[in-house]
Parts: structure tokens; sequence; C-alpha cells
């Protein structure tokens, strides 16, 4: 799968490249999932603080429903996932990413620097050996 040969190469790069990697990527995607997210989004009072809650109790919602789905695999299938709960974990990630696209928007920040952000936090505390432990500001 092209996917896994990506992530190989990705594991053998240096630390800098990737760092030069993720600056410079075109994280277009994002932007344009958000930008057909939003044009789906028919909630109340959009664009205020009640829009924002809206999206934020719809993304731990969706998230409970990830959880759920992971749970019951632990109880009920030995930590296995079936391919019916893979299938249904597969329709609630996409569900959680609805909500942090439109709860971007609600903030008016751009999903993909949203991305490119958390990515370099990463890196920069893996390569300094941090990326186990507490706090964000490790």
């Amino acid at each position: 799968m092209e996917f896994e040969k990506l992530l190989e190469q990705v594991k053998n790069m240096t630390h800098q490249a990737v760092i030069e990697d993720i600056k410079f990527a075109n994280f277009r995607a994002f932007s344009d999932y958000q930008l057909y997210a939003v044009n789906t989004a028919i909630y109340p009072n959009q664009g205020n603080t009640e829009g924002l809650l809206y999206t934020v109790l719809g993304l731990n919602g969706e998230s409970g429903e990830v959880a759920e789905y992971v749970k019951k695999a632990l109880r009920d299938d030995d930590g296995k996932v079936s391919d019916e709960r893979r299938e249904k974990l597969f329709y609630e990630l996409g569900d959680i990413l609805w909500y942090v696209a439109n709860t971007c928007e609600e903030l008016e920040i751009d999903i993909e620097d949203v991305a490119r952000a958390n990515l370099l936090k990463l890196y920069d505390r893996k390569e300094r050996e941090v990326l186990q432990g507490e706090g964000d500001t490790r």
C-alpha cells in the first residue's frame, strides 16, 4: 500500500528533513475539507460563542462514540476490532473530523495551520525526547 511506503520513507528521514517537509508541505487538502465541511454545517448561532459551543460539544460526543466502540472491542472481543466495528469507527472518525473543521471555522482558524503546527510541535518534542510526559510546554 502506498501509505506504508510513505510512512517508511518518513521514518528514515532526518529530523531536520522532516521539519522542512512539514513546513513546506501542501496541507491544502485539510483546508479544502474545511471549506466543504462548513458548507454542510447547519446548527444554531454560527459565528458566535454558542456556535463554538455547539461544535465543541459535538466533537466531545463523537469522540465518546469512538471510545465506546473501542471499549466494546475490549469487553466483547478480547480487544480485537472486528471489520464491522472498524467500519463504524471509520465513520465516527469522519464525524470527528467534521467537528474539528467546523470548530476551526468558528475560531477563524485554518485547519491546515492546526495540522502543520501540531506536527511541528510533536517533532520538536521527539527531537528533544519529551514525547512522553505531561504538559503542553514540555
